[in-house]
């Protein structure tokens, strides 16, 4: 079993890892699925274009403007950004503050 260190990085690394970009490009304003992947490929991407991170191996061309790799311990896997802004939202549903305010238990840790 090799060491997963760089893997878990590139994924989670502070302002620069996978997930930590996801979160800061979704609070820009009008970002979409591919402004994602776009800054993510800029990041990790290496300097034109040449893709130095071994756990972040480019896709395909034709797959390179809504796709990223990630190469897992087991093998690498390749994402398509559709739906990751609106999935990583963290948007309160209509009505959830109402409900949770009636509820016997919010009253009970509210005191």
């Amino acid at each position: 079993y090799a060491n997963n260190e760089k893997c878990v990085q590139l994924l989670s690394e502070k302002n620069v890892g996978i997930l930590p970009l996801l979160t800061s490009t979704g609070k820009t304003p009008k970002a979409t699925d591919l402004s994602f992947n776009t800054e993510l490929h800029n990041v990790h991407g290496g300097k034109n274009k040449k893709y130095e991170n071994p756990y972040f191996p480019r896709p395909h061309p034709r797959d390179l403007i809504d796709n990223f790799i990630v190469r897992h311990f087991a093998r690498p896997v390749q994402y398509t950004v559709g739906s990751f802004i609106a999935k990583n939202a963290d948007d309160v549903p209509s009505g959830l503050d109402a409900c949770l305010s009636e509820s016997p238990l919010f009253n009970m840790f509210k005191q």
